[in-house]
């Protein structure tokens, strides 16, 4: 809001219906579409020569200015907003707010996706605002997120401390694929992560050279093992 306050010269308060759409990555999409300054249409107020080169960058590369200034992650700035989504979630805002909720298939993004939307809360409940008009600028942005069944966004390494660009897929084998790299996708790692299911066998195998036959075949569990490449 800053950035929009300072090129049309009002203060931040006077903006409203600004929305992120997407996630939070060099992949989320700042929609000025709805957003009005002073009662004033945003998008009448600036170039799209603005809005494209330099407003939208800016935005989806804040996390990793702050990085590179500090020398640190924005642990402060997520920490507070999380604390002021919890607070509209719990006791709701007249606003309408971007928030990363569970996807409900609106506006063609596939569901069950963390993405940030539009949306009100009441009652202690948020609900996704519906029947938005989105042009086919917006609609390319807004689903950069993910390009058919690749989702993309950022991935955070704990024990290096470092944050890359991340893709996951499914492969035909039904394997998890998690690519994080930096720049481009071919300086970095694939982490395959198979169903336990396919090692019921061989876990079958070792509970008999163990003596533990008597145990009957393992159930498959339900969770991942991961394997490097």
């Amino acid at each position: 809001m800053a950035a929009l306050a300072k090129k049309t010269g009002a203060h931040s308060s006077a903006i409203d219906g600004l929305c992120i759409w997407g996630n939070h990555s060099s992949t989320q999409y700042p929609d000025l579409h709805r957003a009005t300054v002073a009662g004033a249409s945003a998008m009448n107020l600036i170039d799209m020569a603005w809005y494209e080169g330099e407003f939208i960058p800016s935005v989806q590369q804040r996390g990793a200015a702050i990085i590179e200034a500090r020398g640190a992650s924005s642990a402060a700035s997520a920490a507070n907003a999380a604390v002021e989504h919890l607070r509209d979630w719990a006791l709701g805002s007249p606003a309408v707010l971007s928030m990363g909720v569970r996807s409900d298939g609106g506006y063609d993004v596939a569901e069950g996706l963390i993405y940030s939307y539009p949306v009100r809360c009441r009652g202690g409940d948020w609900q996704i605002l519906d029947g938005i008009a989105v042009n086919d600028f917006s609609r390319a942005r807004m689903q950069a997120t993910f390009d058919g069944k690749r989702w993309q966004g950022d991935i955070y390494d704990p024990e290096g401390g470092g944050t890359y660009t991340s893709r996951l897929w499914v492969d035909a084998g039904g394997d998890l694929r998690v690519r994080g790299y930096l720049g481009i996708p071919l300086l970095g790692r694939t982490a395959v992560f198979k169903p336990v299911s396919l090692c019921a066998d061989h876990i079958a195998e070792k509970l008999e050279k163990a003596g533990l036959s008597d145990c009957g075949t393992p159930t498959a569990p339900t969770a991942l093992e991961s394997a490097r490449q």
